[in-house]
């Protein structure tokens, strides 16, 4: 085959050799255009065979990607963004997470003073809208969404609060609901002029689910932090509070590996600042031990994980300490509590952490704000750390107005989810480096392969060129 290929070229070039005779420079022409040729068809011809063959190796080796270096901030880029948005009002996403099959945003919409409404909303993994429903408990009372979690029966469950408008107090509120975000049934806990609030749930591990906010209601004075354990109907099996006389704020909860939960936030100090805590429980919901970090500024917890090492993660803002103004704040922990280190990302602005979690290699990503840096005002913001807390990349996302990140996961295929606000609309957007696997080979080939294999194409063709024009090939003298 490449027998007859060759002496299908030569054949041409004996054709036209007489042109190269009578005119040198239709010679030089023809012989500029056989380099090219060739220099092209290399150019053009391997990179696909071997981006093919890159392709077939990685379906059956996927952790050569997983593996690969990732650290080039410019490279991770939105795939997809989903705004959520009403007529009249604004919207906010407090939680994003992944589910079997796409993703479920928890927030709220405001339509006016007398309208705030809980709203879920359903996107399938390419961020097209499934469902959304708005959960007003009995007309204009005002609720609000701070986190949901898909259940064990495809459901969701949802917490929040409930009230606000009423003016007869805010409650703690459950929300339970089918696949496509019917309601099942809804409940409140607390007590008639005094505000609770939920902040995270999850299923507990001995079933039913386990819920963490902050009440008024019940504990030793101000906010305590409240724990509640129900069954899977949302009645209460066990309630606990913890906390001072002064206000203490829960923030996150977590499953633990021991079966148990760890509690992060702030409380108040005696001077009157915020300081942040880290507080682990038993599957009873007793204490085990708990720990405080803080300066002479505000610094308050709003994230935490319980990390492979077992030991956990700390992520929120700090004003103690840092470049000025606030950063963004990581506390390193083991398994007992105690620090292993601490760290601060930001500038002289306005920086802070809403979320973090552990990713696959061993590093941490860490979602919140900056107005340090950015398209102006405030933007949404990435962070990826190694191991260790030192920063391996970060990147902002914004526009001429302000923009939070609120929530940031880590998805089934290694990139990222996040949630949050861009100006008055929730805001949901998948972080993909090289916007997808099959991107990451073709930009591997374009920046790297693409410029050598045109470099030998190219050589060739002068080395052809030169054999031709020097007359050491006849191609007549070959035979068939």
């Amino acid at each position: 085959m490449v027998r007859k290929c060759f002496f299908k070229v030569f054949n041409c070039l004996k054709n036209i050799r007489g042109i190269f005779n009578r005119n040198k420079r239709s010679k030089q022409l023809v012989l500029t255009g056989i380099v090219l040729f060739v220099t092209f068809s290399l150019a053009l011809i391997v990179p696909s065979k071997i981006t093919e063959t890159i392709s077939n190796h990685l379906s059956q080796n996927p952790s050569v990607v997983e593996k690969g270096e990732r650290s080039n901030s410019d490279e991770w880029e939105i795939e997809w963004e989903y705004f959520h948005e009403r007529v009249i009002g604004t919207t906010h996403a407090n939680w994003v997470e992944e589910t079997s099959d796409g993703y479920i945003l928890a927030g709220y919409s405001r339509g006016s003073v007398l309208d705030i409404d809980g709203i879920l909303v359903k996107v399938d993994e390419n961020g097209e809208k499934e469902w959304s429903k708005g959960y007003p408990e009995t007309g204009l009372d005002g609720s609000r969404f701070y986190c949901a979690k898909e259940t064990s029966d495809g459901g969701y469950i949802a917490t929040g609060s409930n009230g606000e408008l009423s003016f007869a107090g805010v409650y703690l509120w459950l929300v339970k609901t089918n696949a496509n975000g019917e309601k099942t049934w809804s409940q409140t806990y607390g007590k008639s002029m005094t505000s609770s609030t939920g902040r995270f749930i999850d299923q507990a591990s001995t079933g039913g689910y386990i819920v963490v906010g902050d009440t008024k209601a019940y504990g030793a004075g101000g906010y305590d932090v409240w724990m509640i354990k129900t069954d899977s109907s949302g009645e209460i099996d066990w309630s606990y509070t913890y906390g001072s006389t002064k206000d203490d704020y829960a923030r996150c909860v977590k499953k633990t590996s021991d079966g148990g939960y760890i509690i992060t936030g702030y409380y108040t100090t005696s001077s009157g600042d915020y300081n942040v805590f880290l507080l682990k429980i038993d599957r009873n919901g007793n204490f085990v031990w708990d720990n405080y970090w803080g300066g002479l500024g505000d610094d308050q917890a709003k994230s935490v994980v319980e990390t492979s090492d077992g030991g956990y993660l700390i992520a929120g803002t700090t004003r103690s300490y840092g470049s000025g103004g606030d950063d963004v704040w990581l506390i390193k922990t083991n398994a007992n509590g105690n620090e292993v280190w601490k760290k601060t990302y930001g500038g002289t602005g306005s920086d802070s952490g809403s979320c973090v979690e552990e990713t696959a290699d061993g590093g941490y990503m860490i979602t919140g704000s900056t107005n340090s840096s950015g398209s102006g005002g405030f933007d949404a913001w990435l962070i990826k750390t190694y191991a260790n807390g030192s920063e391996e990349w970060s990147k902002t996302f914004g526009s001429s107005d302000d923009d939070y990140g609120r929530c940031v996961q880590q998805t089934e295929d290694g990139n990222y989810i996040i949630a949050g606000n861009k100006g008055e609309k929730a805001w949901l957007a998948k972080i993909s480096y090289g916007v997808g696997d099959e991107n990451i080979i073709e930009k591997y080939l374009i920046d790297n392969e693409l410029v050598m294999i045109g470099l030998i194409g190219l050589a060739v063709g002068l080395i052809v060129y030169s054999i031709i024009r020097k007359g050491k090939l006849e191609p007549e003298e070959l035979g068939e």
